[in-house]
């Protein structure tokens, strides 16, 4: 006789159910939900709670919650003094176009301005200053702000620094937001940033024109370079690139780019220096033509035969033969004739003043003993960019005729 079986409780039932359906949800792949991670937003709002402290439960009202919330997005200035923020410089000598182009829009001179009483001349400042950052600020000049301080915030809150963690997140949270978009001239950490870089941009000026005071171009563009190293601007360079740490690396990147874009303009034949004779871009046609082969149609200077793609062996082997006929052409009786071509340049005042950084930063490379080494690759880049220039004026020659 079979044995009945005991019969199950409710509860037993309801936990057998469960793991029935359970098991036929594993089957079909599903997974229990995992724990939410908390959005940045919470996060945010958790880091700024101790802006408000709760007595008795009771937490503040809406409007006296807004108090210290303005409060610490406008005295934000100190928050510039952290690592996170040394770095960060606005185009110092475009902060102080802007700032000059809002002084005028405003009807207020240098003279003016330094004549005003304390008060009027601090309001007016703010004014100034308001309508600057107006102006300068761009889209990724923000996100770099809010970046930053986000990288403030995690780094304060692994040191537990509670009410610092608080104020900055009230700036994280606050400034990318619709209401934010009208605040950021008066935010005090945006503001401290373009004063660094105004000021920086002021006295970056003055050295200018403390460099150029007096300099006769006509002694040779090599002048400039002499005085601005063996003068006491030096000095006054060096001790603004301490005080101000994100300059040097706001010069740097302004270097790079302006070489980039003269070797750029060079390699398009967009800037002509003149630095190979016509002896020696015939010679360098002739390599052309070894290396390339040409057809009678490429060998025209037709725009097609400009645009025709190497392959990379050719390519290569291009390269090649230019940089050893650089090697063998610059003798230092060679380097010398390239040196004073340049300085003829710098004097010449109907050249683009547009280059003359660029040509300026080529002086100084060039007047290394073994530039013809080291700037092997811009020499060969210029030879591309002059017989390009020369095969097309070949070509507008022949079609004239």
């Amino acid at each position: 006789m079979a044995r009945k079986k005991k019969k199950l409780s409710r509860k037993q039932q309801k936990k057998q159910r469960q793991a029935a359906m359970a098991q036929k949800r594993r089957e079909r792949g599903w997974r229990p939900p995992q724990p939410s991670v908390p959005s940045q937003e919470q996060e945010l709002l958790d880091d700024i709670l101790p802006l408000f402290p709760i007595a008795d439960g009771i937490g503040p009202s809406p409007e006296a919650s807004m108090k210290p919330l303005m409060t610490t997005i406008l005295d934000s200035a100190d928050l510039v003094e952290e690592p996170e923020f040394e770095d960060i410089i606005i185009n110092p000598l475009q902060c102080m176009e802007i700032f000059a182009e809002v002084g005028e829009d405003l009807g207020i001179t240098a003279e003016e301005f330094a004549e005003l009483p304390e008060d009027e001349r601090d309001d007016t400042h703010f004014e100034m200053l308001q309508k600057t950052i107006q102006r300068l600020l761009t889209d990724e000049i923000r996100q770099t702000i809010i970046k930053r301080l986000d990288k403030l915030r995690l780094r304060l809150k692994k040191s537990g620094q509670t009410d610092r963690v608080a104020r900055v997140a009230t700036l994280q949270m606050f400034l990318p937001s619709q209401e934010g978009d009208e605040m950021w001239p008066m935010v005090g950490l945006v503001q401290a940033i373009v004063q660094r870089s105004l000021a920086a941009g002021f006295e970056l000026f003055e050295m200018t024109m403390e460099a150029t005071e007096g300099n006769d171009l006509d002694e040779g563009g090599s002048s400039l370079l002499q005085k601005l190293s063996h003068s006491s601007i030096g000095e006054k360079a060096d001790s603004l690139l301490k005080k101000i740490p994100g300059l040097s690396g706001f010069l740097e990147n302004q270097s790079n780019k302006i070489w980039e874009e003269g070797e750029e303009a060079i390699f398009d034949g967009d800037l002509y220096l003149e630095l190979y004779t016509d002896e020696e871009l015939d010679a360098v046609a002739a390599i052309f033509t070894e290396v390339l082969e040409p057809d009678p149609a490429e060998e025209s200077g037709s725009k097609e035969a400009e645009r025709a793609e190497l392959n990379e062996e050719t390519g290569k082997a291009l390269v090649t033969e230019l940089a050893n006929y650089v090697d063998k052409l610059f003798t230092p009786a060679r380097l010398d004739q390239l040196r004073a071509r340049l300085d003829s340049l710098v004097n010449d005042p109907d050249y683009p003043k547009k280059w003359l950084p660029f040509i300026l930063m080529l002086i100084q490379y060039m007047g290394e003993e073994n530039a013809a080494e080291y700037e092997q690759q811009f020499l060969v880049k210029a030879l591309f960019g002059e017989v390009r220039v020369a095969q097309q004026a070949l070509f507008e020659e022949t079609e004239v005729e």
